[in-house]
């Protein structure tokens, strides 16, 4: 109680009010931006993650990626991306080519 005290005690001399329908008291933990804050620990809500799919594709030229999330059993495209090879990554075999797409885009879109 006193610590609470002391906060609105700052609060006043700062001309500064608290709204009390915005004031948390006594709760083990709160959602504050998406994410669970509680005495001893820090976590995204889990109602909020979403899960991702990410789909890669390679050809002789170039690698590309679209990262896609599920929306009401659709699924939508959140981003795309693609990049030129390079002469020598054109000379890659078409597995180490997916496999660079795959590398690419998980570093593209972290």
């Amino acid at each position: 109680m006193e610590v609470l005290e002391s906060v609105f005690e700052r609060l006043a001399s700062a001309n500064l009010s608290a709204r009390p329908s915005k004031c948390y008291i006594a709760y083990s933990s709160l959602e504050v931006l998406g994410h669970i804050v509680g005495t001893d620990r820090l976590s995204p809500n889990p109602d909020k993650i979403e899960v991702f799919i990410l789909q890669t594709d390679a050809s002789d030229n170039g690698i590309g990626a679209i990262l896609l999330q599920d929306e009401d059993n659709i699924r939508l495209p959140v981003s795309y991306a693609s990049k030129k090879l390079k002469a020598s990554e054109r000379n890659y075999s078409t597995i180490e080519k997916e496999c660079l797409a795959i590398v690419w885009a998980i570093s593209k879109f972290q």
